[in-house]
């Protein structure tokens, strides 16, 4: 079954929350998606020097599912 799931990008102090999502099937394709969207935000250059941050994948009801570091 498909699910909306969301990518917060979060130090702990500072968060960028996703307003969008995306539909999944399941949570392994979330982390599949997450880590694309890490590798992509380095190679970019939007994560340079960005340590302590990771993604948090969530529910429509806010509930954590994983923490992903960015790394």
């Amino acid at each position: 079954m498909s699910q909306r799931l969301f990518f917060d990008l979060t130090d702990g102090m500072t968060l960028l929350a996703d307003e969008t999502g995306v539909v999944v099937t399941d949570l392994d394709q979330a982390l599949r998606q997450a880590a694309s969207a890490i590798e992509e935000m380095q190679r970019s250059g939007q994560l340079f020097g960005q340590h302590g941050w990771r993604i948090v994948i969530r529910d429509a009801d806010r509930t954590i599912l994983h923490l992903l570091p960015v790394r």
